[in-house]
C-alpha cells in the first residue's frame, strides 16, 4: 500500500510539477529592465468577429489578457484554452509585430501530447498571416490536437494584436 501511494505522488509530480503559473513565465521571459503592466483586454462585438473571422478561431468570450512592456514595445499574451480534455495555457510574445517566443506555462494533457520545443520554434519569427497544419505548418505526429491548438492560438494572437494596435 506505502508503494503504491510513494508512486501516485511521483506521478502526480512528474505529470503535473512542469506547470507553472504564466505570471512566472512572463517575468522569467522579460527582460528584467522591463516595468510589467498587466492589461485586461475588453472586446467588443465587432472585434470578436473580426478576430473569428480573419483567425479562423472562434472565441469563447471577449476577455483577453496581456502583459506590456511599454518602453521596449514587448507584448505577452497569455491565452488558455482546451487541447482534447484538458487546459493548455501559453505565452505568445510578439515584438515587433513577430512572435518572438512561444512558451507552454501548463499543460494538463498527458505528456506524450506535448509538443517539443523544436516543434513550437517554427511560431518564432511569424507575423499576421493564416496559418494551416500540414500547409505552412509542420504537422505532429501523435500529437494533432495539441498541433491544431498550438496553430489556433498563434493565428487567434496574432489577429487580436493586429486588431488591439489599431485602436
Amino acid at each position: 500500500m506505502k508503494q503504491i501511494l510513494i508512486l501516485s505522488i511521483f506521478f502526480s509530480i512528474s505529470v503535473w510539477g512542469a506547470n507553472r503559473p504564466y505570471t512566472e513565465v512572463v517575468t522569467e521571459i522579460a527582460p528584467k529592465s522591463c516595468k510589467l503592466k498587466k492589461e485586461n483586454l475588453y472586446l467588443d462585438k465587432k472585434q470578436q468577429l473580426i478576430i473569428e473571422k480573419e483567425s479562423g478561431v472562434k472565441l469563447y468570450g471577449r476577455l483577453a489578457l496581456r502583459y506590456v512592456c511599454p518602453k521596449e514595445k514587448i507584448y505577452y499574451y497569455i491565452d488558455s484554452h482546451i487541447v482534447r480534455t484538458l487546459n493548455e495555457t501559453v505565452i505568445v510574445k510578439i515584438q515587433g509585430e513577430k512572435i518572438t517566443e512561444y512558451v507552454v506555462s501548463s499543460f494538463n494533457e498527458p505528456q506524450e501530447y506535448k509538443a517539443p520545443k523544436k516543434w513550437l520554434d517554427q511560431f518564432i519569427k511569424k507575423e499576421h498571416k493564416k496559418y494551416l497544419l500540414r500547409e505552412n505548418i509542420d504537422a505532429l505526429s501523435g500529437a494533432t490536437l495539441t498541433a491544431k491548438a498550438s496553430v489556433d492560438t498563434v493565428n487567434k494572437v496574432l489577429v487580436l494584436h493586429k486588431v488591439i494596435s489599431k485602436n
